[in-house]
């Protein structure tokens, strides 16, 4: 029980108890990984901001010259800009209301990658799932220690092909390592060191 407390406090640190899971997870979203220049700076809070402020204003101007176009054509027409005035906050009003129906949808396909990432670490073993004080699901990367550097080294090897023991044969090596309580263990070509790690554990 008190190893669960001490989750419960390790966890209360690493989540802001006034900010909801689906708040928090877009925050984080939107603070990691800028994926250019421009994202430092202006970041999707900001750009959603003023696009919609200047879709916004683009609307009313195009609006306002309707109206004025509509009341008197023939001063408008006169004045020669009324009916190019127009267009150019329609086209004004298009452009930007476009971009931010793409940065919109941007940021719903970043949460998307970010939920898809976690879920992937929670399989691979590298995230871990737990209750917070709400009963809240919510889940923290594993601390990276030796069975965390081996499983990626594992994954690695796995997917590159790479002459790894293999969690099989690391297990056989394991077993021999007991039962002969060696005091010192020299590896002769170790390539990234998870036989290593596996003698050591």
């Amino acid at each position: 029980d008190s190893e669960q407390q001490q989750q419960q406090q390790q966890l209360q640190q690493l989540v802001e108890p006034e900010l909801d899971a689906s708040k928090r997870r877009q925050l984080e979203d939107e603070l990691r990984d800028p994926k250019n220049f421009l994202e430092y700076f202006l970041p999707r809070p900001l750009r959603l901001t003023l696009l919609g402020f200047s879709a916004a204003s683009t609307f009313v101007a195009a609006l306002i010259s309707a109206a004025k176009l509509i009341q008197s054509p023939a001063l408008e027409a006169a004045a020669g800009g009324g009916a190019q005035n127009l267009v150019i906050n329609l086209v004004g009003l298009l452009v930007f209301g476009a971009l931010f129906a793409a940065d919109q949808e941007a940021g719903v396909a970043r949460v998307e990658q970010r939920r898809q990432l976690r879920q992937a670490q929670i399989r691979s073993g590298d995230r871990e799932v737990l209750l917070n004080e709400q009963q809240q699901k919510v889940s923290r990367l594993k601390e990276v220690d030796d069975e965390w550097i081996a499983r990626r080294l594992e994954r690695w090897g796995k997917r590159d092909g790479m002459p790894f023991l293999g969690p099989q044969k690391a297990a056989l090596v394991q077993q021999l390592v007991q039962q002969q309580q060696p005091q010192l263990a020299v590896e002769v070509g170790t390539m990234a060191g998870y036989s290593a790690i596996k003698i050591a554990q």
